[in-house]
């Protein structure tokens, strides 16, 4: 089946206080790179529709971003435009149009710069006017495989209901907080009438579907060549075989063997 390349971002600024956040200039080099190598680059809604048909370009670019920050529409848009790219970024609607951090934020620096901020609405209107889609990363970016059931499809079926109310438009993609959930949890996604779901897998094996789809995760401390070896189809092939998983549990096994 023809795949296409979810990579996440969080955060792309050139602050150096947040090990999420990707410098501005390696954002452009990426971007760059991905536009030399003939990447199409599609939202995560268009993905959902056309994956395994014979109409999805054969080299397509799906660039995700979580939470919401305003530095996305401050640098990481403007490169984007640079390149004809869009993107698919995930809100944490409580938060946006507010100058409230995110929870996760809290205390985390001396000053608060306005690119810690979450998006307002007229940056968001913006952007999905350029072409970028928005999603929901739930209201309050809880845990969902913690919640009890009526907490967890409140916070699935508030956030698109709202984001809906907001954008006129439908909202048809999710972004799990923090990559928590379960079949529980991806039950509800289904039920709360979204078509697609992402997540980005650490070390464990993590099955795939089309609400589990694997992204990959791109940071701070990717290098380029680190990063252009994270996005090669042979990575994600490596990973997907579970050959990943296995060797990083091996590996510290057979250096502590007498």
């Amino acid at each position: 089946m023809r795949k296409g390349l979810i990579i996440a971002y969080h955060r792309v600024n050139s602050s150096g206080k947040d090990p999420m956040a990707v410098s501005v200039e390696n954002f452009r080099s990426q971007m760059r790179y991905f536009y030399d190598k003939g990447y199409t680059s599609i939202t995560l809604e268009d993905y959902s529709i056309r994956m395994g048909q014979s109409d999805l370009p054969r080299k397509s670019l799906i660039v995700t971003f979580d939470d919401g920050y305003r530095d996305n529409y401050l640098f990481a848009f403007p490169i984007l435009k640079q390149y004809g790219f869009s993107a698919t970024i995930f809100l944490t609607v409580n938060y946006i149009g507010t100058d409230n951090t995110f929870s996760m934020d809290k205390n985390k620096w001396d000053k608060v710069a306005d690119e810690d901020l979450p998006l307002t609405w007229e940056q968001v209107f913006e952007m999905k006017k350029y072409g970028v889609e928005f999603g929901s990363h739930t209201c309050a970016h809880w845990h969902l495989d913690e919640l009890p059931e009526e907490e967890l499809t409140k916070e699935l079926v508030d956030s698109k209901r709202r984001l809906e109310k907001m954008l006129q438009s439908k909202v048809t993609s999710f972004c799990y907080p923090s990559g928590r959930f379960n079949q529980k949890v991806k039950e509800a996604v289904y039920k709360a009438g979204y078509l697609a779901a992402v997540v980005t897998p650490s070390h464990r094996q993590v099955g795939e579907d089309i609400y589990s789809l694997k992204r990959i995760g791109i940071y701070s401390n990717d290098t380029r060549w680190r990063f252009r070896l994270k996005t090669s189809p042979y990575f994600a092939a490596f990973r997907d075989s579970g050959l990943l998983y296995r060797l990083k549990n091996y590996i510290p096994r057979a250096i502590l063997q007498p």
